[in-house]
Protein backbone atom coordinates (compact mmCIF):
# COMPACT_ATOMS: atom_id res chain seq x y z
CA UNK A 1 0.00 0.00 0.00
CA UNK A 2 2.77 2.45 1.25
CA UNK A 3 4.37 1.41 -1.95
CA UNK A 4 1.83 2.55 -4.52
CA UNK A 5 1.24 5.74 -2.50
CA UNK A 6 4.98 6.43 -3.18
CA UNK A 7 5.11 5.67 -6.38
CA UNK A 8 1.66 7.98 -7.25
CA UNK A 9 3.37 10.74 -5.64
CA UNK A 10 6.78 10.42 -7.62
CA UNK A 11 4.44 10.29 -10.50
CA UNK A 12 2.16 13.57 -9.77
CA UNK A 13 5.98 15.38 -9.27
CA UNK A 14 6.88 14.23 -12.64
CA UNK A 15 4.06 15.51 -14.60
CA UNK A 16 4.25 19.01 -11.81
CA UNK A 17 7.89 19.23 -13.05
CA UNK A 18 7.48 18.81 -16.94
CA UNK A 19 4.72 21.24 -16.90
CA UNK A 20 7.16 23.92 -15.22
CA UNK A 21 9.70 22.93 -17.75
CA UNK A 22 7.28 23.22 -20.54
CA UNK A 23 6.10 26.45 -19.40
CA UNK A 24 9.23 27.87 -18.32
CA UNK A 25 11.11 26.60 -21.84
CA UNK A 26 9.24 25.31 -24.00
CA UNK A 27 5.67 27.05 -24.33
CA UNK A 28 5.42 30.19 -26.74
CA UNK A 29 5.87 33.46 -24.66
CA UNK A 30 3.54 35.99 -24.73
CA UNK A 31 5.32 39.81 -26.01
CA UNK A 32 5.24 42.10 -23.14
CA UNK A 33 2.88 44.90 -23.23
CA UNK A 34 4.29 48.57 -23.40
CA UNK A 35 2.09 51.17 -21.46
CA UNK A 36 0.78 53.56 -23.85
CA UNK A 37 2.31 56.47 -21.27
CA UNK A 38 5.71 54.80 -22.01
CA UNK A 39 5.47 54.51 -26.02
CA UNK A 40 4.58 58.07 -25.99
CA UNK A 41 7.38 59.23 -24.53
CA UNK A 42 9.72 57.64 -26.74
CA UNK A 43 8.27 59.04 -29.42
CA UNK A 44 7.50 62.43 -28.87
CA UNK A 45 11.19 63.59 -29.38
CA UNK A 46 13.07 64.80 -32.19
CA UNK A 47 16.94 65.47 -31.46
CA UNK A 48 18.82 67.52 -33.72
CA UNK A 49 22.14 70.08 -34.10
CA UNK A 50 21.94 73.58 -33.89
CA UNK A 51 24.22 76.47 -34.22
CA UNK A 52 23.93 80.05 -31.65
CA UNK A 53 22.58 82.80 -33.95
CA UNK A 54 21.61 86.47 -33.89
CA UNK A 55 18.29 87.49 -34.64
CA UNK A 56 19.75 90.06 -37.06
CA UNK A 57 22.86 89.97 -38.92
CA UNK A 58 24.21 90.41 -42.12
CA UNK A 59 27.61 90.37 -44.14
CA UNK A 60 28.22 93.27 -45.52
CA UNK A 61 30.28 94.51 -49.10
CA UNK A 62 30.80 96.64 -51.06
CA UNK A 63 28.70 97.59 -54.52
CA UNK A 64 31.97 99.02 -56.10
CA UNK A 65 35.48 97.79 -56.21
CA UNK A 66 39.24 99.88 -54.63
CA UNK A 67 41.43 99.97 -52.77
CA UNK A 68 40.95 99.92 -48.97
CA UNK A 69 42.16 103.26 -47.53
CA UNK A 70 40.76 102.58 -43.84
CA UNK A 71 39.68 100.24 -41.62
CA UNK A 72 37.88 102.09 -38.93
CA UNK A 73 36.78 99.10 -36.47
CA UNK A 74 37.83 96.13 -35.13
CA UNK A 75 36.39 92.51 -34.16
CA UNK A 76 34.30 93.07 -31.17
CA UNK A 77 33.81 96.88 -31.45
CA UNK A 78 29.81 97.91 -30.85
CA UNK A 79 28.47 100.04 -33.78
CA UNK A 80 25.82 102.51 -33.70
CA UNK A 81 23.57 102.31 -37.07
CA UNK A 82 25.28 104.76 -39.77
CA UNK A 83 28.69 104.20 -38.59
CA UNK A 84 31.49 103.94 -40.94
CA UNK A 85 33.31 101.00 -40.69
CA UNK A 86 35.76 100.86 -43.64
CA UNK A 87 36.60 103.48 -45.98
CA UNK A 88 38.19 102.58 -50.25
CA UNK A 89 39.78 105.21 -52.17
CA UNK A 90 37.64 107.89 -53.33
CA UNK A 91 39.38 110.15 -55.16
CA UNK A 92 38.10 109.23 -58.92
CA UNK A 93 34.78 109.17 -57.81
CA UNK A 94 35.33 112.28 -56.10
CA UNK A 95 36.96 113.61 -59.23
CA UNK A 96 33.61 112.26 -61.10
CA UNK A 97 31.11 114.08 -58.80
CA UNK A 98 32.63 117.55 -59.67
CA UNK A 99 32.76 117.13 -63.40
CA UNK A 100 29.05 115.97 -62.83
CA UNK A 101 28.19 118.98 -60.64
CA UNK A 102 30.03 121.25 -63.12
CA UNK A 103 28.38 120.03 -65.85
CA UNK A 104 24.54 120.24 -63.99
CA UNK A 105 25.32 123.99 -63.71
CA UNK A 106 26.66 124.84 -67.01
CA UNK A 107 23.07 123.21 -68.23
CA UNK A 108 21.06 125.18 -65.68
CA UNK A 109 22.66 128.15 -66.88
CA UNK A 110 21.40 127.12 -70.89
CA UNK A 111 18.39 126.88 -69.96
CA UNK A 112 17.86 130.36 -68.15
CA UNK A 113 19.57 131.54 -71.33
CA UNK A 114 17.00 129.99 -73.61
CA UNK A 115 14.22 130.70 -71.48
CA UNK A 116 15.44 134.48 -71.16
CA UNK A 117 14.05 137.19 -73.06
CA UNK A 118 16.20 138.91 -75.42
CA UNK A 119 17.84 142.09 -73.81
CA UNK A 120 17.82 145.67 -75.55
CA UNK A 121 21.63 145.49 -76.33
CA UNK A 122 20.88 142.43 -78.16
CA UNK A 123 17.85 142.99 -80.77
CA UNK A 124 19.91 146.18 -81.65
CA UNK A 125 22.98 144.22 -82.46
CA UNK A 126 20.21 142.20 -84.44
CA UNK A 127 18.34 144.99 -85.92
CA UNK A 128 22.01 146.63 -87.25
CA UNK A 129 22.44 143.31 -88.91
CA UNK A 130 19.18 143.45 -90.87
CA UNK A 131 20.22 147.21 -92.27
CA UNK A 132 24.12 146.31 -93.02
CA UNK A 133 23.20 143.37 -95.13
CA UNK A 134 20.06 145.60 -96.45
CA UNK A 135 22.54 148.22 -97.48
CA UNK A 136 24.61 145.92 -99.02
CA UNK A 137 22.27 144.29 -101.22
CA UNK A 138 21.31 147.57 -102.27
CA UNK A 139 24.41 148.76 -103.31
CA UNK A 140 24.98 145.67 -105.20
CA UNK A 141 21.48 146.60 -106.92
CA UNK A 142 22.57 149.97 -107.59
CA UNK A 143 26.38 149.38 -108.89
CA UNK A 144 29.75 150.80 -108.37
CA UNK A 145 29.73 154.46 -108.28
CA UNK A 146 32.14 157.06 -110.80
CA UNK A 147 33.86 158.00 -107.67
CA UNK A 148 34.57 153.57 -107.25
CA UNK A 149 35.55 152.80 -111.02
CA UNK A 150 37.69 155.80 -111.15
CA UNK A 151 39.37 155.22 -107.87
CA UNK A 152 39.69 151.06 -108.98
CA UNK A 153 41.09 152.56 -112.40
CA UNK A 154 43.78 154.83 -110.42
CA UNK A 155 44.84 151.31 -108.24
CA UNK A 156 44.98 149.50 -111.23
CA UNK A 157 47.08 152.21 -113.27
CA UNK A 158 49.20 152.14 -110.43
CA UNK A 159 49.68 148.53 -109.86
CA UNK A 160 50.70 148.57 -113.37
CA UNK A 161 53.83 150.67 -113.01
CA UNK A 162 55.26 149.23 -110.15
CA UNK A 163 55.02 145.55 -112.30
CA UNK A 164 57.04 147.54 -115.01
CA UNK A 165 59.74 148.94 -112.50
CA UNK A 166 60.03 145.57 -110.90
CA UNK A 167 60.62 144.02 -113.83
CA UNK A 168 63.36 145.96 -115.37
CA UNK A 169 64.90 145.48 -112.06
CA UNK A 170 64.77 141.97 -112.20
CA UNK A 171 65.81 141.78 -116.10
CA UNK A 172 69.02 143.61 -115.28
CA UNK A 173 70.44 140.49 -113.10
CA UNK A 174 68.13 138.30 -114.64
CA UNK A 175 71.75 136.42 -116.41
CA UNK A 176 72.88 135.92 -112.58
CA UNK A 177 72.15 131.93 -111.77
CA UNK A 178 70.78 133.45 -107.61
CA UNK A 179 68.97 135.56 -109.75
CA UNK A 180 65.83 133.49 -107.59
CA UNK A 181 67.28 134.62 -104.49
CA UNK A 182 67.68 138.12 -105.37
CA UNK A 183 65.39 140.95 -103.77
CA UNK A 184 64.63 141.68 -107.47
CA UNK A 185 63.07 138.18 -107.25
CA UNK A 186 60.71 138.58 -104.97
CA UNK A 187 59.84 142.41 -105.46
CA UNK A 188 58.75 141.33 -108.96
CA UNK A 189 56.73 138.44 -107.60
CA UNK A 190 54.84 141.25 -105.49
CA UNK A 191 54.21 143.52 -107.73
CA UNK A 192 52.76 140.66 -110.44
CA UNK A 193 50.62 139.81 -107.33
CA UNK A 194 49.51 143.48 -106.35
CA UNK A 195 48.32 144.05 -110.31
CA UNK A 196 46.22 140.87 -110.50
CA UNK A 197 44.61 141.88 -107.63
CA UNK A 198 44.02 145.63 -108.79
CA UNK A 199 43.10 144.19 -112.35
CA UNK A 200 40.53 141.83 -110.97
CA UNK A 201 38.75 144.91 -108.91
CA UNK A 202 38.62 147.04 -111.67
CA UNK A 203 37.26 144.75 -113.74
CA UNK A 204 34.75 143.82 -111.28
CA UNK A 205 33.74 147.15 -110.67
CA UNK A 206 33.49 148.17 -114.43
CA UNK A 207 31.31 145.12 -114.92
CA UNK A 208 29.43 145.63 -111.59
CA UNK A 209 28.00 142.69 -109.53
CA UNK A 210 26.87 139.24 -110.92
CA UNK A 211 23.65 137.22 -110.34
CA UNK A 212 25.22 134.95 -107.67
CA UNK A 213 26.44 138.06 -105.74
CA UNK A 214 23.13 139.77 -105.43
CA UNK A 215 21.86 136.09 -104.46
CA UNK A 216 24.16 135.97 -101.93
CA UNK A 217 23.34 139.43 -100.50
CA UNK A 218 19.89 138.57 -100.25
CA UNK A 219 20.51 135.22 -98.25
CA UNK A 220 22.77 137.47 -96.03
CA UNK A 221 19.56 139.83 -95.50
CA UNK A 222 17.32 136.92 -95.12
CA UNK A 223 19.45 135.33 -92.39
CA UNK A 224 19.96 138.70 -90.58
CA UNK A 225 15.93 139.57 -90.57
CA UNK A 226 15.02 135.73 -89.41
CA UNK A 227 17.97 136.06 -86.37
CA UNK A 228 16.22 139.11 -85.25
CA UNK A 229 12.75 137.77 -85.72
CA UNK A 230 13.38 134.39 -83.68
CA UNK A 231 15.26 136.63 -81.17
CA UNK A 232 12.28 139.23 -80.65
CA UNK A 233 9.91 136.47 -80.14
CA UNK A 234 11.58 134.55 -77.43
CA UNK A 235 12.41 130.77 -77.26
CA UNK A 236 10.72 128.13 -78.83
CA UNK A 237 9.03 125.73 -76.97
CA UNK A 238 11.15 122.43 -78.25
CA UNK A 239 14.50 124.35 -77.30
CA UNK A 240 12.88 124.59 -74.06
CA UNK A 241 12.18 121.45 -73.66
CA UNK A 242 15.46 120.37 -74.89
CA UNK A 243 17.40 122.64 -72.01
CA UNK A 244 15.40 121.42 -69.38
CA UNK A 245 16.41 117.50 -70.49
CA UNK A 246 19.63 118.28 -70.33
CA UNK A 247 19.10 119.55 -67.12
CA UNK A 248 17.57 116.86 -65.74
CA UNK A 249 20.41 114.21 -67.38
CA UNK A 250 22.94 116.26 -65.66
CA UNK A 251 20.96 116.37 -62.64
CA UNK A 252 20.36 111.85 -62.73
CA UNK A 253 24.58 112.17 -63.27
CA UNK A 254 25.33 114.31 -60.17
CA UNK A 255 22.66 111.59 -58.20
CA UNK A 256 24.79 108.88 -59.44
CA UNK A 257 28.53 110.35 -59.21
CA UNK A 258 27.54 111.26 -55.87
CA UNK A 259 26.47 107.51 -54.87
CA UNK A 260 29.10 106.00 -55.87
CA UNK A 261 31.04 108.37 -53.59
CA UNK A 262 28.78 107.64 -50.63
CA UNK A 263 29.35 103.82 -51.60
CA UNK A 264 33.38 104.14 -51.12
CA UNK A 265 32.47 104.27 -47.21
CA UNK A 266 31.05 100.77 -45.93
CA UNK A 267 28.62 101.79 -43.03
CA UNK A 268 26.89 99.61 -39.99
CA UNK A 269 23.20 99.23 -41.39
CA UNK A 270 21.90 98.54 -38.13
CA UNK A 271 23.39 98.94 -34.40
CA UNK A 272 25.64 95.82 -33.61
CA UNK A 273 28.92 93.99 -33.04
CA UNK A 274 31.50 93.16 -35.34
CA UNK A 275 31.69 89.58 -35.55
CA UNK A 276 34.00 89.43 -38.66
CA UNK A 277 36.50 91.29 -40.25
CA UNK A 278 37.93 90.55 -43.23
CA UNK A 279 40.09 93.21 -44.84
CA UNK A 280 42.96 95.21 -44.49
CA UNK A 281 44.17 98.58 -45.52
CA UNK A 282 45.91 98.46 -48.71
CA UNK A 283 43.93 95.25 -49.73
CA UNK A 284 42.22 95.71 -53.68
CA UNK A 285 38.64 94.34 -53.41
CA UNK A 286 36.28 93.61 -55.85
CA UNK A 287 32.56 94.13 -55.81
CA UNK A 288 30.39 91.88 -53.72
CA UNK A 289 33.72 91.13 -51.97
CA UNK A 290 32.70 90.13 -48.06
CA UNK A 291 34.05 92.14 -45.93
CA UNK A 292 32.50 92.57 -42.17
CA UNK A 293 30.02 90.44 -40.39
CA UNK A 294 27.75 92.71 -37.93
CA UNK A 295 25.34 91.50 -35.58
CA UNK A 296 22.62 92.38 -32.97
CA UNK A 297 23.61 90.21 -30.00
CA UNK A 298 21.34 91.67 -27.69
CA UNK A 299 19.00 88.66 -28.21
CA UNK A 300 19.73 84.95 -30.00
CA UNK A 301 17.85 82.43 -31.62
CA UNK A 302 18.84 78.68 -32.81
CA UNK A 303 18.85 77.78 -36.31
CA UNK A 304 19.14 73.78 -36.86
CA UNK A 305 22.20 72.19 -39.24
CA UNK A 306 21.32 68.14 -39.37
CA UNK A 307 17.06 67.92 -39.00
CA UNK A 308 16.59 65.26 -41.76
CA UNK A 309 13.69 65.56 -44.27
CA UNK A 310 12.31 62.03 -42.38
CA UNK A 311 11.59 63.97 -39.37
CA UNK A 312 10.33 66.87 -40.65
CA UNK A 313 6.88 66.23 -40.92
CA UNK A 314 6.97 65.76 -37.19
CA UNK A 315 8.29 69.05 -36.63
CA UNK A 316 5.50 72.03 -36.00
CA UNK A 317 5.47 75.92 -35.69
CA UNK A 318 4.69 76.61 -31.55
CA UNK A 319 5.98 72.98 -30.44
CA UNK A 320 8.50 73.28 -27.02
CA UNK A 321 12.27 72.92 -27.31
CA UNK A 322 14.59 71.76 -24.54
CA UNK A 323 18.71 72.67 -25.33
CA UNK A 324 21.63 72.11 -24.35
CA UNK A 325 25.44 73.42 -24.70
CA UNK A 326 28.81 71.47 -24.89
CA UNK A 327 29.99 75.17 -23.95
CA UNK A 328 27.94 75.44 -21.02
CA UNK A 329 27.42 72.10 -19.30
CA UNK A 330 24.46 71.71 -16.69
CA UNK A 331 22.50 74.71 -18.41
CA UNK A 332 18.88 73.38 -19.93
CA UNK A 333 17.35 75.88 -21.73
CA UNK A 334 14.10 75.96 -23.06
CA UNK A 335 12.36 77.61 -26.43
CA UNK A 336 9.56 77.05 -29.25
CA UNK A 337 9.81 76.82 -32.90
CA UNK A 338 9.19 79.88 -34.73
CA UNK A 339 9.65 78.94 -38.41
CA UNK A 340 10.37 76.19 -40.73
CA UNK A 341 12.88 76.50 -43.64
CA UNK A 342 10.08 75.70 -46.63
CA UNK A 343 13.11 74.88 -48.86
CA UNK A 344 15.55 72.18 -47.94
CA UNK A 345 19.52 72.71 -47.71
CA UNK A 346 22.07 70.64 -49.22
CA UNK A 347 25.19 71.44 -47.98
CA UNK A 348 25.62 68.98 -45.47
CA UNK A 349 25.49 65.77 -47.35
CA UNK A 350 21.61 65.15 -47.14
CA UNK A 351 18.44 66.26 -47.01
CA UNK A 352 18.17 69.02 -44.03
CA UNK A 353 15.69 71.47 -43.22
CA UNK A 354 16.42 74.31 -41.22
CA UNK A 355 14.17 74.60 -37.89
CA UNK A 356 14.27 78.37 -36.07
CA UNK A 357 13.68 78.01 -32.40
CA UNK A 358 13.43 80.89 -30.33
CA UNK A 359 14.93 81.13 -26.69
CA UNK A 360 12.44 81.37 -23.86
CA UNK A 361 15.32 83.26 -21.67
CA UNK A 362 18.79 85.07 -23.04
CA UNK A 363 21.64 83.77 -21.10
CA UNK A 364 24.47 86.21 -20.88
CA UNK A 365 27.00 82.84 -21.70
CA UNK A 366 25.70 82.13 -24.75
CA UNK A 367 28.47 82.82 -27.42
CA UNK A 368 27.39 84.26 -31.36
CA UNK A 369 28.42 80.46 -32.91
CA UNK A 370 28.09 77.99 -30.01
CA UNK A 371 26.67 74.15 -31.03
CA UNK A 372 23.38 73.47 -29.40
CA UNK A 373 21.81 70.14 -29.05
CA UNK A 374 17.76 70.03 -29.29
CA UNK A 375 15.62 68.07 -28.14
CA UNK A 376 11.61 69.07 -30.16
CA UNK A 377 8.81 67.50 -28.45
CA UNK A 378 6.76 66.36 -31.63
CA UNK A 379 3.69 65.00 -29.02
CA UNK A 380 1.32 66.53 -26.28
CA UNK A 381 2.97 66.57 -23.08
Amino acid sequence: MVKKIVIVVVVVAAIAAGAWVYTTYLAPQAEAEIPEELEEEVTRVVPATGVILPFRWATLSFKMGGVVEEVLVEEGDEVPEGQLLVQLDSSDVEYAAAQAEAALVTAQAALSQVGASPRDEELAVAQASVSAAQAQLAKLRTGASQEEITAARGALETATVALQQAQAAYDEVSWLEEIMEMPQALALQRATVDYEIARAIYNRVVKGPSAEDIAIAQAEVDRARASLASLSAGARPEDVAVADAQVVQAEVALSQALSAVEEAGLRAPFAGTIGALRVREGEMLGPGVPVVVLGDVGEFKIETTDLNEVDLYLIQVGQEVSVTFDALPERTMRGLVTRIAPMANLEQGGTNYTVIIELAEQNPDLRWGMTAFVDIFVGAR
